[in-house]
């Protein structure tokens, strides 16, 4: 076959469609398929074996005019058993029974059972080079545009200029750590609702709303906020786009269908645009109604498959590191960054966040009531509460000093070393794979204070106020003590 195939699946058969499939999983990488004779074991027509020893069976069903149903589930099933394989795949060029599709999910809590339909199949081509003609058109998998590795840093180092920094400015201690593009699948819907709600008076509420776009996320089959998917859905898409970057370019599979992906958004919708109203009866008494738009009343007008490139940067600023995403064109739309969460209590900063000029962790300002930072009473570098060296000032006081100053003998290690509550992993650094699905939140490390002995080893507390209430207590009580007897004496003279 050449560089760039076209299969035509409407002038094959069966059989055929079965070489087809091998063909497609060998070339987009899953291993070594072998294809059994049509007289093998209920339904096996191939079985797939990657590098890793993991076993798969797949069945092929060319069935364009006619669903499939739960009895090739149950025997696919079976044959996996039999098999010891791991995992099952059917691949259908038509579409599948809701008792399949609700007895598959049943079947994969303890075996994996995949249904794969013609957009599926059409997604492992383009990954094989390959492309599918089926009821005379493309399944085509569309390409929106992706940020330049310049766009996509200058957008970040934005965000890190507006952090409260003293005496350095955030971007000077940011530098990149890693960086990588991955083309997120995704469904790009356009979707029609239109229902009336009627009570003994007549209309008390409409929903007419036209051309509402929604985006699902084609591998956790969630779905991004209204900002997000209007967003999405409005950049231009092209059937080829080539990515250009220096970064490393990695591609996820569609593990959502689309079947499941219309029922996820037909239920965003309706949520969206349910409604309880008041209304006067005919006998002038106010009433309630709830107004819930059911799934029958969503048409979807509109349905494309879509890679989204998405730029995956950790960026570290001193000791710390955050894990960013930047998807769009020209300036790009961040869609998660962990510059405007707090360190120590895991908040939000609503206000302008500090910038920890020790360890690079953001922190809520220091206010007259409240705060996670202080000012280096000797040089004024901003520090978080995790830094911050609490040393004896005007017998019941303490004053806040950075690691620098408290020690008189050099630097010192700064306290925040590995805990922060963006920090990702030991040195910073994330491991493993990240989660980019829509509106994931990034989870921290536990709150911890960090200071140090007297011989300047480091020792675990929780963080200390500017001032010792013991002490305090102690020093009213003294006094106290010390005005009754003064007042005892002056009484026997």
């Amino acid at each position: 076959m050449g560089a760039r195939d076209v299969i035509h699946l409407d002038h094959i058969d069966g059989f055929e469609f079965e070489r087809v499939c091998a063909d497609i999983f060998r070339r987009a990488g899953w291993g070594h398929v072998q294809q059994l004779p049509p007289t093998g074991d209920k339904g096996r027509d191939l079985i797939i074996r990657d590098d890793a020893g993991n076993t798969t069976v797949v069945e092929c069903k060319h069935r364009p005019n006619s669903p499939v149903g739960r009895p090739v589930v149950q025997k696919l099933h079976s044959a996996v058993i039999s098999s010891k394989a791991g995992r099952g795949i059917i691949v259908t060029t038509g579409r599948y029974t809701d008792e399949a599709t609700e007895h598959a999910r049943h079947l994969s809590k303890e075996t994996p059972i995949d249904l794969f339909t013609l957009s599926h199949l059409a997604d492992l081509a383009d990954r094989a080079g390959m492309t599918l003609v089926a009821n005379g058109s493309y399944p085509r998998i569309f390409r929106l545009p992706c940020a330049g590795d310049r766009d996509a840093y200058d957008r970040i180092r934005h965000e890190v200029d507006k952090l409260h920094s003293h005496p350095g400015r955030p971007t000077e201690m940011m530098n990149l750590a890693s960086h990588t593009i991955v083309l997120r699948p995704c469904y790009l819907m356009k979707a029609d609702i239109a229902e009336d709600f009627r009570t003994a008076v007549g209309l008390v509420h409409s929903v007419d709303e036209r051309g509402v776009r929604l985006a699902i996320d084609g591998v956790t089959g969630g779905t991004a906020d209204r900002k997000m998917s209007t967003a999405i859905c409005g950049f231009p898409i092209k059937d080829r786009l080539r990515v250009e970057t220096d970064a490393d370019v990695r591609r996820e599979d569609f593990s959502c269908f689309v079947d499941e992906a219309r029922r996820v958004a037909a239920s965003r919708l309706c949520r969206s645009y349910s409604r309880r109203v008041g209304y006067k009866g005919r006998n002038n008494v106010s009433y309630q109604k709830d107004c819930t738009v059911s799934p029958r009343s969503v048409h979807f007008v509109d349905i494309k498959q879509a890679l989204l490139p998405v730029h995956v940067m950790t960026i570290r600023l001193a000791k710390s590191a955050y894990l960013c995403k930047i998807v769009g064109g020209g300036d790009g739309i961040m869609i998660d960054a962990p510059l405007g969460t707090c360190a120590i209590c895991k908040k939000a900063v609503h206000s302008r966040p500090a910038l920890c000029n020790s360890c690079g962790s953001v922190y809520h300002p220091k206010r007259l009531f409240g705060g996670h930072g202080n000012r280096c009473k000797n040089c004024g570098k901003t520090i978080c509460d995790r830094c911050t060296h609490k040393l004896a000032h005007a017998i019941f006081f303490k004053k806040s000093l950075c690691g620098d100053c408290a020690t008189p003998h050099g630097p010192s290690q700064a306290p925040g070393d590995g805990a922060r509550g963006g920090r990702l992993g030991g040195e910073g650094l994330v491991a493993g794979t990240p989660d980019i699905s829509f509106g994931a939140e990034w989870a921290g490390d536990g709150e911890w204070k960090e200071c140090r002995k007297k011989d300047g080893r480091p020792r675990r507390k929780a963080a200390s106020k500017a001032y010792d209430p013991v002490a305090i207590a102690v020093a009213i009580a003294a006094a106290a003590l010390a005005i009754g007897f003064a007042v005892v004496s002056a009484t026997r003279r």
